[in-house]
């Protein structure tokens, strides 16, 4: 196998979701030929066996196969993770891997959600923090019944949590995802409903709850949208079918009364809690120059709509073939843009800030106002902000860390718990 190829190959496995590397590694070289010539690109979570490194040139988390990771700003510590071994990045041990998904704030509390890896197993997780820089274990378990799961997502609403673990069984096809719902966000409750969903996103729409997942082939053709008023009872709903996305997470969104939903070529727009949404198209904002591909984040930053969204015909075989579009609007239908060099994964906004965690590119990015968006740190998978005990915060979580700061710009590690 040549050099490119491998290149090509390495670079769909670290942009598609947990479950579809498992099967693109159990059908071999055919289904990642299969996969290049979709045109679209799957999820980016990291894969749960591996797990980002730690603090710059320390060395993170041990994993059964990550490499390096979510580092701070550069100048605290380093440009890059810890060196690259067998555990995951700098030295190992014989502790579980962690692989963290998700980050929500509410009345004063962050609760972070993903797995725990012991090898043989995974075990969903999650844990709390009143100021972002000490965490709490509240919650892990195997779900040994179905098989290894993690935790995708995690929301809050008035009276409630609910958060979402994705299964993995071996040789079933069919999506297997649990509701874990909270009070406080610290005691937790296992659903017994199995929903035939994968990689989901939740959030609170200000009536209810509503899930977004995955249409593609793990979910063929089904609706990707799932309601609950309480995070215990969930009914499916639409929109329905492949356009919404291809093998993606959906991305999902809410702000100023309304929610917004991404899928390929797609921004769909809501004031009726998701009952019914407008569409957009990306290619019909302005013909053959527009923006195009897979819209990766939705989001409201105080004062307008956000999205963002991505196109690459061949998976980084072609140098420079990615284009990359940020989108706003002030009513969520009629959308204005610009050629970037960046898109989101997650977004949250505080005091006028933002802080983004990018999509193609795992770096933290910041902005003020109407400014544009600066790198300021390595990595993650999800952020949130809130105004917690000791001012306010901003938290990123990936892999096996976790990093705060106050202005988006200066990060440093959290305190997690020790399972060594």
């Amino acid at each position: 196998m040549n050099p490119d190829t491998i290149v090509a190959l390495l670079s769909i496995l670290a942009h598609v979701g947990p479950n579809t590397a498992r099967a693109l590694l159990i059908s071999g070289l055919s289904g990642l030929a299969v996969l290049a010539c979709s045109g679209n690109r799957a999820d980016t979570d990291a894969d749960g066996t591996g797990g980002l490194g730690g603090v710059p040139g320390t060395g993170g988390v041990p994993g059964t196969g990550g490499a390096g990771g979510l580092g701070v700003a550069p100048g605290a510590g380093g440009d890059g993770g810890g060196e690259a071994g067998a555990g995951g990045g700098g030295e190992t041990a014989t502790g579980p891997g962690m692989s963290l998904r998700s980050v929500a704030f509410k009345d004063g509390l962050f609760v972070a959600a993903g797995c725990l890896d012991f090898g043989e197993h995974t075990e969903g997780l999650i844990l709390t923090s009143e100021d972002g820089e000490h965490w709490i274990e509240r919650f892990h378990h195997e779900a040994v019944d179905l098989g290894p799961g993690c935790i995708e997502t995690v929301a809050a609403g008035p009276a409630s949590w609910v958060a979402l673990e994705s299964l993995f069984v071996e040789g079933d096809a069919r999506g297997h995802t649990l509701a874990l719902t909270s009070s406080d966000g610290l005691t937790w409750d296992l659903g017994a409903e199995d929903l035939p969903i994968d990689d989901a996103r939740v959030i609170w729409t200000g009536a209810r709850f509503l899930a977004s997942a995955s249409a593609g082939a793990r979910y063929d053709a089904g609706s990707v949208l799932w309601v609950s008023a309480n995070g215990e009872a969930w009914e499916e709903v639409g929109p329905s079918g492949s356009d919404w996305s291809y093998a993606t997470s959906v991305p999902i969104g809410t702000g100023n009364g309304a929610v917004l939903l991404g899928g390929y070529d797609h921004i769909g727009f809501s004031q009726d809690d998701g009952e019914s949404f407008t569409r957009t198209l990306l290619s019909s904002i302005e013909e053959d120059s527009g923006p195009r591909g897979d819209v990766t984040s939705v989001f409201w930053d105080g004062t307008r709509f956000g999205a963002t969204a991505s196109h690459d015909c061949c998976f980084g075989e072609v140098e420079g073939s990615r284009e990359y579009y940020q989108l706003w609007s002030s009513d969520g239908v009629h959308w204005t843009w610009e050629e970037v060099d960046y898109d989101f994964r997650s977004v949250a906004w505080l005091d006028g800030i933002g802080v983004a965690v990018g999509f193609s590119a795992p770096n933290l990015l910041r902005t003020e106002g109407e400014g544009g968006w600066v790198r300021t740190g390595m990595g993650a998978s999800a952020v949130a902000a809130g105004p917690s005990l000791s001012g306010p915060r901003f938290v990123a979580v990936g892999g096996g860390s976790i990093v705060v700061s106050r202005d988006g710009i200066s990060w440093s590690e959290a305190e997690l718990p020790d399972w060594q």
